[in-house]
């Protein structure tokens, strides 16, 4: 009798796993596809974010005195070249999503527009569709911050960068830095300096949100959607790390630097919470990589007695940027 019930047991927990397989047949391979799909999506945004919050902090290696103070407003702004508004996807990048009417497309980052790609997939024998998610529409984002340099001894510099949030139509960003600068022309050059030099190290976190329309996961039968996306929220960490010189003629300052940025990005999908969604941004925290680059800044500066104007040019080779400002000097 025991041995006949351990039997029926048996056989209806291999029926149960048997339809629990069945159900979610395809759920890994979609969740693969569409963290290939927002990964390309968010790329570009977060490559122009590493340029534009490492850009900028410095425009002088001279160091400010012990005690002395500075506040500056700057107007940071990057246009978005055409090649990094989207991506092309095969439908052979995919495990199971296929693209809908042709077998490849242009698919828009979130520096892009708002084309309609859509995508089929099974999931348990059932059909779904996913839209591509839109992009922000614009050719170029400008974003103010305030930065306030203290000078400390031994000519050293902290700086701290806060850029209030801005909405774009339904999205936001904000901006949060700390850095520190280290003039070494007095370990080299002593009293006779004839270019100021500075080690510098920043840190950057941008908070950047975006937030669209409901978008079902809906299925074909009309059957209740898997998820219902309503937006994204992203976290940029830059550490950018360099050498800046510059050289002072007259009330001109004329200023050059390479920096070697480290950054990474923590993103989540929002939307009516369930299995789905949960797994899928699981997902998004295993494959967030750490990304490497290098920045050349050229610039210029005027010094009034306590007033200076600036401004900077820098590029990470795919992007540039123009930082312009205005600075006080509390002496």
């Amino acid at each position: 009798m025991n041995k006949n019930i351990l039997l029926v047991v048996m056989v209806f927990a291999f029926a149960k796993a048997n339809s629990l397989q069945a159900q979610t047949a395809g759920l890994g391979e979609t969740i693969t596809d569409m963290t290939l799909i927002i990964g390309n999506y968010v790329k570009p945004a977060s490559e122009a974010s590493v340029l534009q919050t490492s850009a900028g902090w410095s425009y002088d290696a001279k160091s400010l005195g012990l005690g002395k103070f500075s506040i500056a407003l700057n107007m940071s702004a990057v246009p978005f070249p055409s090649s990094k508004k989207t991506f092309n996807v095969q439908d052979s990048d995919f495990l199971n999503l296929d693209i809908r009417d042709g077998e490849s497309a242009d698919i828009p980052t979130a520096l892009g527009g708002d084309n309609r790609v859509f995508f089929d997939f099974e999931i348990g024998g059932e059909t779904y569709e996913f839209q591509a998610i839109g992009g922000l529409g614009t050719g170029f984002f400008a974003f103010p911050n305030l930065q306030a340099n203290l000078g400390l001894w031994k000519e050293t510099e902290l700086a701290l960068r806060y850029g209030p949030k801005i909405e774009i139509e339904r999205s936001s960003y904000a901006l949060y830095g700390i850095g520190a600068k280290h003039n070494i022309s007095q370990h080299i050059f002593k009293e006779d300096r004839p270019v100021e030099l500075a080690i510098i190290a920043n840190f950057s976190l941008v908070d950047f949100n975006v937030y669209f329309d409901r978008l079902p996961l809906a299925a074909s039968s009309g059957a209740a959607p898997i998820a219902v996306l309503e937006g994204y929220l992203t976290d940029f960490h830059t550490i950018n790390t360099g050498v800046i010189a510059s050289k002072h003629y007259g009330n001109w300052v004329y200023n050059g630097g390479l920096t070697y940025n480290v950054s990474w990005l923590d993103y989540s999908l929002i939307g009516d919470e369930g299995p789905f969604l949960d797994l899928f941004n699981r997902s998004l925290e295993v494959t967030s990589e750490r990304t490497y680059t290098f920045m050349l800044d050229a610039g210029v500066a005027y010094k009034f007695s306590d007033i200076d104007l600036y401004s900077q040019l820098s590029t990470d080779f795919d992007f540039v940027n123009l930082n312009v400002g205005i600075g006080y000097r509390i002496n």
